[in-house]
């Protein structure tokens, strides 16, 4: 028999040995010759492969097949590498990248019939999803070439690479990316509010992904931009809001308001990079610190969140009355703590949201999770596939699901939870505009329609008319969501979602820049098997799964059975 090459040699000896179950050793190997026998110690089972001449293929030149009656198969073969398990089954993982090593296991001891460690099956899970995804210093090496071609198949996208030169060797720092399509959707039909926010990545290199993500017109997330960066501090929070107040031309009059979870380094970037704008924090990530500062309980953590959710100041004093009368320490906590910063009752009314939570931050880097685990190059691809494909699905729901609808479903099932809620109002008309709402919980409320204000300001925040508005459109016998804010509106949506990415070729068809070719970061995840899922606040509701809502189901029966 011929072969191309001296590995592929190997390779047919090693399939060979473990489909024999025996194990074989290589005695000898060069450029000229390779040689191997059976292990046990008086078996004469031997193969010699020599390179054929002015050639290079290897040809068999001896071979003693047959073992010797001592030679049996064996569970344990030392013929089953790492490298031949990656390169043999390196398919079953390219199906399914999150296949389990303790399965993936189990599978190849039963169709092979050896024993293969759980080392083994770990290694061999990491090389072969490395050797689906690319090389990681390949993955660096053409990170130019990547920033080339996606600013040639998406004008408009603004993508910036920095590396830190050492020695006249590259070594890459940190990537910035934000698609052309997503800066004009932002621009023409999102509300004045980002939510930005930074998670770890879980390759083999240490870094975190910096996100600034927006609220469509359905109130479900946008994202905006993203970037790769070594560490998360101050500067690298600088350096990706600079890049994001340029994209999005934030300045002059363009107010915007800002929400983050109080990042490293974040406050103090926002006092650099947006001076005097309107940044408010996550009420649970308060709740959060509030707990770890010794004040803890329920009664406490009820009061805090009614506190936060009154969209008066009058209502928002009271709950803070509450509060000193429950625990004064724990009032004078909030003494340092800006209201407008926590409260609905201090919030500006310009961006037409009223969030508490960072939401949309958590639910973008919930959605790119696989992404997250993936080397650089294809992280980078996986989030713009997962951002095409976004764009795209939200195209075709609001062409084919929403043909008949003025405004989106979501706002609409806002509207109707307000219309419910209308037969505690009783409406006093003053005049076409203004009108008096007198409630049956003793509080009073004047509305204004041509201005769309109420003094409830949940009008003003949101732009879905409150409960105390409906009564009095329904009282002037005019259409209820003709007072809804437009931005809103189907209309609006479609604008959003027109701009599309575009594809992206594979990195056979890039063009070559010639840039000098960053390396891998030097900084690299501590050693151990990183974490699957990202750790929950604690007040944050888990989501059984069904695996966990079955154990639970199966503890009851039992201690129902235990009772009886």
């Amino acid at each position: 028999m011929i072969f191309a090459t001296r590995d592929e040699v190997k390779r047919a000896i090693q399939s060979h040995a473990i489909a024999e179950r025996r194990s074989v050793a290589f005695t000898k190997i060069d450029k000229r010759r390779l040689y191997a026998r059976c292990k046990e110690p008086n078996c004469e089972c031997k193969i010699n492969a020599m390179k054929v001449k002015d050639d290079t293929a290897f040809q068999v030149s001896l071979l003693h097949p047959k073992h010797s009656e001592s030679s049996l198969p064996s569970l344990n073969v030392a013929n089953v590498k790492t490298s031949w398990l990656s390169e043999t089954f390196a398919h079953k993982f390219k199906c399914d990248p999150k296949r389990e090593v303790r399965g993936f296991r189990k599978e190849i001891m039963r169709e092979l019939n050896v024993s293969v460690s759980k080392d083994q099956a770990y290694r061999a899970k990491r090389r072969a999803l490395e050797r689906i995804s690319g090389d990681l210093v390949y993955q660096y090496s053409r990170l130019w070439d990547y920033a080339h071609e996606l600013r040639k198949s998406n004008p408009g996208t603004t993508i910036v690479l920095d590396v830190e030169t050492d020695d006249e060797e590259s070594i890459f720092d940190r990537i910035y990316v934000c698609y052309g399509a997503l800066k004009k959707g932002f621009s023409v039909g999102c509300r004045a509010i980002i939510g930005v926010d930074g998670c770890h990545l879980k390759g083999i290199y240490a870094g975190v992904l910096l996100t600034a993500v927006g609220i469509d017109p359905n109130n479900n997330l946008f994202p905006i931009a993203f970037a790769v960066v070594s560490r998360e501090n101050g500067e690298t929070w600088r350096w990706f809001l600079t890049l994001l107040k340029k994209d999005l031309r934030i300045g002059g009059d363009k107010q915007v308001t800002f929400m983050s979870d109080k990042q490293k380094g974040l406050i103090q970037a926002f006092d650099v990079v947006f001076p005097g704008y309107y940044h408010i924090f996550c009420v649970r990530h308060m709740h959060n610190n509030f707990f770890n500062a010794g004040f803890r309980g329920t009664a406490l953590k009820n009061t805090v969140w009614r506190a936060a959710l009154p969209s008066t100041p009058g209502e928002f004093r009271r709950r803070m009355d509450e509060l000193k009368d429950l625990d004064s320490e724990a009032h004078k906590w909030f003494g340092d703590k800006p209201v407008a910063q926590w409260s609905r009752s201090h919030f500006k009314v310009y961006s037409k949201c009223d969030i508490l939570l960072n939401n949309v931050c958590e639910r973008f880097n919930s959605a790119i999770l696989d992404a997250r685990e993936q080397p650089i190059l294809s992280m980078l691809e996986s989030i713009r596939q997962y951002l095409m494909k976004m764009l795209q699905t939200n195209r075709d729901m609001a062409a084919c699901k929403w043909k008949n609808l003025r405004f989106c479903p979501n706002a609409l099932k806002l509207l109707e939870g307000n219309v419910r809620r209308v037969s505690d109002c009783i409406p006093i008309k003053s005049d076409n505009t203004h009108y008096e709402i007198s409630c049956f919980d003793g509080s009073q409320h004047a509305i204004n329609l041509r201005e769309r204000t109420c003094t409830c300001r949940q009008w003003q925040l949101s732009g879905i008319p409150c409960k105390h508005a409906i009564s009095a459109i329904s009282n002037q016998r005019e259409e209820i969501q003709d007072y809804i804010d437009e931005y809103y509106s189907v209309e609006t949506y479609i604008k959003v979602y027109a701009p599309a990415i575009m594809a992206v070729t594979s990195d056979l068809f890039w063009e070559v820049t010639g840039f000098n070719p960053p390396e891998p970061p030097t900084e690299m995840r501590s050693v151990g098997r990183p974490t699957s899922s990202r750790r929950r606040e604690r007040d944050e509701p888990v989501r059984k799964t069904k695996k966990k809502a079955r154990t639970l189901m199966l503890k009851k029966n039992q201690m129902t059975v235990r009772c009886r």
